[in-house]
């Protein structure tokens, strides 16, 4: 990556500076705007910018759906707050049975968890690939939320002591008790006697909690008497006052039932990948009567950078502009040169979704497709190391189409172990064989390079 920078964007060693391809092709334009240039970095995907949410060439349909391989909608369980995860008992999403672990909210990449949480939200993870081959290190856009189908009805009785007072209490034989009036007070009276019982009942309108005062109680407490020979009794009489509040409180309760409920776009981050076969090798205009749109995706490999279209008119900033996108290029994730290639491609064309300008008469495209030859993982298949076959298969495709739609390609293929051997996808994809560099070094891309930056204003001053 270093290397390529460079190599577009030049470098400066002892005050001299050595041109790169921008600027190459920046000289070579009589006319503001007679070269123009577009960028596509792509791992897996491409990043198209989220600016473009709400575009119409964009489909939701896969960024919105649930797991494939849960059962929890509508589904009636323990699995409510507090209770523990579905999905896994352990942070290894490549154990979980189903390829993927619960996470503490639908943000994408937040911390795992064992637990539902309170909100009653199931959150998948990001998908290990290993159940659901097609989804690997896909995002899922959602949760699971969690709908008791009961109420837990809670009563609690409280008797909070308000006055204590003691008397001095006599009695002869079976004659009338005689007691004074005492003493009273309010102070350090004890706790409030609390009684508590519960119940569920089915259905749930909501928690709820409702306290009610009732009439005010009172006990009467005597002590041990103490008699003596004419059968006269004295004892200390006790008498306590209370004030009463009922409260009848209202709780959720399982069993749970489950509805998956979507993120909003907003939270996409912008990236696409492969449309639907053969549409993913072919530039046409999307429209959703034929499936032809754009399916939206969030994943562990989203490029951070994204596309850099054509402006509608080209003027001098845009060469600034270019640097500084170079500049900012970061490597991520897995490898589908296919997809870069469509979308190279796509930037060049009047249609949507980057709606390039009328081409000029006279005017050649040019794309240089620079890799490190393996095609990995695409929307369907590729375990994102190993080199994929039928990922390959689509790039070939791809590579045709361009070359039909008069596209002038070159390929650049780094391999810097070199231990790969030659890229024939890379190598068949090139116009012809002068316009494929296998490279194993990274001072080898500053010359292919300007190698392709001589031959296009050769072109150029010929014609």
């Amino acid at each position: 990556i270093s290397a390529m920078k460079t190599a577009l964007n030049g470098t400066t060693v002892n005050n001299v500076h050595t041109p790169g391809l921008l600027e190459v092709l920046r000289a070579a334009a009589t006319n503001v705007g007679d070269v123009q240039v577009t960028m596509t970095p792509f791992s897996k995907d491409v990043n198209v910018g989220t600016a473009n949410v709400n575009a119409s060439w964009i489909t939701w349909t896969d960024w919105e759906s649930q797991p494939p391989n849960v059962t929890l909608t509508t589904a009636a369980d323990n699995n409510g707050p507090g209770a523990a995860c579905p999905f896994t008992t352990s942070s290894n999403r490549l154990k979980s049975p189903y390829g993927f672990y619960c996470v503490s909210n639908a943000t994408n990449g937040s911390s795992t968890r064992s637990t539902i949480p309170s909100n009653g939200l199931i959150c998948p993870g990001a998908d290990s690939g290993t159940y659901n081959t097609t989804r690997r290190n896909r995002y899922y856009n959602g949760c699971y939320n969690s709908t008791p189908t009961q109420t837990l009805v809670t009563t609690t009785a409280t008797a909070t002591p308000t006055k204590k007072t003691t008397q001095s209490c006599s009695q002869t034989g079976s004659g009338s008790i005689n007691c004074n009036a005492g003493t009273s007070t309010t102070s350090n009276l004890g706790s409030p006697i609390v009684n508590t019982s519960t119940q569920t009942i089915a259905g749930y309108s909501g928690d709820s909690t409702n306290t009610t005062q009732s009439a005010p109680s009172s006990t009467t407490t005597d002590g041990t008497k103490n008699c003596n020979w004419s059968g006269t009794c004295t004892w200390t009489r006790t008498i306590m006052d209370y004030k009463n509040a009922t409260t009848v409180a209202k709780t959720a309760a399982g069993p749970w039932s489950h509805a998956w409920v979507v993120n909003s776009h907003s939270t996409w981050e912008g990236c696409i990948m492969d449309r639907d076969q053969d549409f993913d090798t072919n530039p046409g205009t999307p429209s959703s009567a034929s499936g032809s749109l754009f399916p939206a995706e969030n994943t562990e490999s989203c490029p951070p950078s994204a596309i850099v279209p054509l402006p509608a008119t080209w003027d001098a900033t845009q060469w600034t502009t270019l640097a500084s996108k170079v500049s900012a290029l970061q490597p991520n994730g897995s490898t589908n040169q296919t997809i870069g290639l469509a979308h190279a491609m796509q930037t060049l064309l009047e249609n949507d979704p980057y709606n390039a300008p009328e081409l000029p008469a006279y005017t050649t495209r040019y794309i240089i497709l620079l890799s490190d030859g393996l095609n990995t993982q695409n929307r369907w298949n590729g375990d994102g190391s190993n080199q994929s076959s039928a990922v390959d298969g689509r790039m070939a495709m791809a590579c045709a189409k361009a070359k039909q739609l008069g596209f002038v390609v070159y390929t650049i293929y780094v391999d810097l172990a070199g231990t790969q051997g030659n890229s024939s996808v890379l190598q068949n994809c090139a116009s012809d064989p002068g316009k494929y560099f296998p490279l194993n070094s990274s001072g080898a891309i500053i010359t292919a390079f300007n190698t392709i930056g001589q031959q296009i204003t050769a072109l150029h001053v010929a014609q």
